[in-house]
């Protein structure tokens, strides 16, 4: 499912993103082309990041952006990968880093992501 998402970076810069909800993906992932247009680069991440798919293994960085809204929630400060993704019209995954904060139930014929923030206890 493609939610939009709008992702702030380097001195307040901001840009609309189109994302794939993915409970299968560990970590939140932006392409490189993204994370340029607000303003970062590899030297900004702070470690090296791997995946590992069906036709071999993609090196890239992780990297803290400014904040990170998607799913009317707003997240200062958040922890993504970046990794060329191979779709033009994609900018990235929401992962688990993000939704395991949330009960969460997906409608995909309602278009529809509902979330419930978890409690801390």
């Amino acid at each position: 499912m493609l939610v939009e998402a709008e992702v702030v970076g380097r001195a307040g810069r901001k840009t609309a993103a189109r994302l794939v909800l993915d409970t299968g993906a560990a970590s939140t992932t932006l392409t490189p082309k993204l994370v340029e247009r607000i303003g970062y680069s590899r030297k900004d991440g702070y470690k090296d990041a791997r995946v590992h798919t069906a036709i071999g293994e993609e090196r890239g960085y992780w990297l803290h952006v400014a904040q990170l809204d998607v799913l009317g929630i707003a997240t200062p400060n958040f922890a993504v990968t970046v990794f060329p993704l191979g779709h033009q019209n994609l900018d990235g995954l929401v992962g688990m880093n993000f939704l395991r904060h949330f009960n969460f139930e997906i409608r995909p014929a309602e278009r529809l992501v509902h979330l419930d923030l978890i409690e801390q206890q």
